[in-house]
């Protein structure tokens, strides 16, 4: 299928040692989601498909519908999609956690350091700090007392609002640097410089969001295979004798199979019944054997 061997070659892509950088992710989140997304819808159509039967009751040309299923899918290609996906599903997870534990600190860190370099620019347009040969500007005092008045006041609940007001302050800033007074001094230019990266870095962290996570999780359920991944036990197994560097991906692929224990135990969550340990405990023990 066109749009398996197109999943292969992105998740091949994102997978290269040193793509998959904590500014990479930052900056392509949507295109990492919209890949595995699209390799899990086409993994989950391929399997249901796997077992349609030559002759189905009441449908004509199921017998052709078969064959030609049977023609346009490769069922080690669709094993080399489910452990590539779930490869990738495990790294964004591990990163997006790293991310969210770090996120206060690192925005934090950003409206600190840009803060002090607006605070300090309004104090040199004052003219009285010591070895600075500039002339008064209250206007320029007071514009970057003011913007730095704003990036303090910035938070990232409203991770829409956040980005827009952090974007037209970026903005503001390059346009700032126009100005004739501003514009003739390397030591000005280089703080708002540094202040529009710092800016930058906080549109890349606001959009580290706890949904991300459930996003994932989502589109990477592969429970409704939980029987029918039986049947390409045989090629998991040649895969893993021509080639045992295969085991760390299949660490990955259990990993995915674990949500199997979503659907049995979300009724009972929200039902709160007492139940839920002893269930996931059966569950848990069921994936052990199984793997």
């Amino acid at each position: 299928m066109h749009t398996s061997a197109s999943s292969i070659v992105s998740l091949t892509h994102f997978l290269t040692e040193g793509v998959l950088t904590e500014q990479y992710v930052l900056e392509n989140i949507d295109a990492l989601l919209d890949c595995i997304r699209t390799a899990n819808v086409t993994i989950r159509w391929t399997i249901l498909h796997s077992r349609m039967q030559e002759t189905i009751p009441m449908m004509n040309h199921s017998g052709d519908q078969r064959r030609v299923f049977d023609k346009g899918t490769d069922p080690d290609r669709l094993v080399t999609l489910l452990l590539q996906t779930s490869q990738l599903e495990w790294k964004l997870k591990h990163e997006f956690e790293r991310l969210l534990a770090a996120k206060e600190d690192r925005w934090q860190h950003c409206i600190n350091e840009t803060c002090d370099r607006l605070s300090e620019l309004s104090e040199y347009f004052t003219g009285e700090k010591p070895l600075t040969r500039v002339e008064r500007n209250e206007d320029l005092i007071k514009w970057f007392a003011d913007t730095s008045a704003k990036v303090a006041s910035l938070d990232y609940v409203n991770h829409v609002k956040a980005g827009r007001r952090i974007k037209r302050l970026i903005e503001a800033l390059g346009h700032v640097e126009q100005f004739d007074q501003i514009d003739t001094s390397l030591q000005v230019k280089a703080f708002l410089s540094e202040s529009r990266a710092y800016l930058t870095e906080m549109v890349r962290t606001v959009r580290v969001r706890p949904e991300v996570m459930g996003i994932i999780e989502a589109v990477s359920d592969l429970s409704y295979a939980w029987e029918i991944i039986n049947d390409f036990m045989s090629i998991l197994h040649t895969r893993v004798k021509r080639d045992p560097s295969c085991v760390i991906l299949l660490r990955a692929l259990f990993l995915k199979l674990a949500s199997i224990l979503d659907v049995p135990l979300t009724r009972i969550y929200q039902c709160k019944s007492s139940d839920v340990i002893s269930v996931a405990e059966y569950y848990s023990g069921e994936i052990v054997d199984y793997v």
